[in-house]
């Protein structure tokens, strides 16, 4: 499952285009949210989209129980928020927490970075909310560099026990 979360993790961010957005994964800290951001999207407009991965069913049942889905549409910051899915779990799109967009991704697309993400449902924009200032904006990028050097840790370290297994 952690490997097909991945890939629509992925999939989700060069469909969001990470060259022209600033894309920052499982954000909770800085930005004063009240919950996870699997993924987090600022547009150059400054606003930001929630991205909600679930590659499970139940997992994707239950979080339309959860109350933060109160504070995601009326939030401070959270423009839109959105549910991606591995296409197996379309037929989920019913188990969403009204309001939220469904985008399901094609795992098994041999087309890595065209087509194989499909905007479903659009998410209900949500007009109260803010641009993130240039500080916010910051503290995001400062996130997502800290996320790319633990990932690099990671991939050293699994190399290292790869050898030393040999």
């Amino acid at each position: 499952m952690k490997h097909i979360a991945t890939e629509v993790e992925l999939r989700v961010a060069k469909h969001y285009n990470y060259r022209t957005n600033l894309i920052v994964p499982n954000v909770y800290w800085g930005l004063g949210l009240n919950h996870e951001c699997d993924m987090l999207v600022v547009r150059g407009s400054g606003y930001a989209i929630e991205i909600e991965i679930k590659v499970d069913k139940y997992d994707l049942r239950n979080d339309k129980k959860k109350r933060k889905w109160y504070f995601t549409q009326y939030g401070r910051i959270i423009k839109q928020t959105f549910f991606a899915v591995p296409l197996e779990l379309a037929d989920e799109i019913n188990n969403i927490p009204e309001g939220c967009g469904f985008i399901t991704v094609d795992c098994n697309s041999s087309h890595y970075y065209d087509g194989c993400v499909d905007v479903v449902k659009t998410a209900k924009i949500n007009r109260n909310a803010k641009k993130l200032d240039q500080y916010q904006i910051l503290k995001l990028a400062k996130l997502g560099c800290m996320r790319i050097w633990s990932l690099k840790e990671h991939m050293l370290n699994k190399k290292i026990k790869g050898i030393r297994a040999k």
